[in-house]
């Protein structure tokens, strides 16, 4: 079994840690090279290792909100009146050369 991860954004953790100060403490941080950590680009084949934070929540409860706010961009798509993320979405911040911190939205 698999997760399907649907990139919204590909960057490095320097976008995100400008922003807020805390995150600059995982700048060349290195993420345990172990395989609960471990993803593989099915587009690419590439391996990498992956902090991820996921926002789990009823749907509709403004979770990609949270996540557009972290980002203060308006990447995820949201509305007032419906329910609108369908897929595991996420944006992904380069730590190292294939360490990443991850900011997951689920449906």
């Amino acid at each position: 079994m698999g997760i399907i991860k649907y990139y919204k954004h590909q960057g490095n953790i320097d976008e995100i840690a400008s922003r807020y100060h805390a995150f600059a403490k995982l700048k060349n941080a290195q993420v345990k090279k172990a395989s609960n950590r471990k993803w593989q680009d099915t587009g690419n084949g590439l391996i990498s290792y992956q902090a991820l934070t996921v926002f789990v929540g009823k749907t509709g409860y403004g979770k990609s909100s949270t996540v557009n706010a972290f980002f203060g961009n308006s990447i995820m798509k949201t509305s007032d009146v419906a329910a609108c993320t369908r897929e595991c979405q996420s944006l992904d911040f380069k730590l190292s050369s294939d360490c990443y911190f991850s900011l997951g939205d689920l449906p």
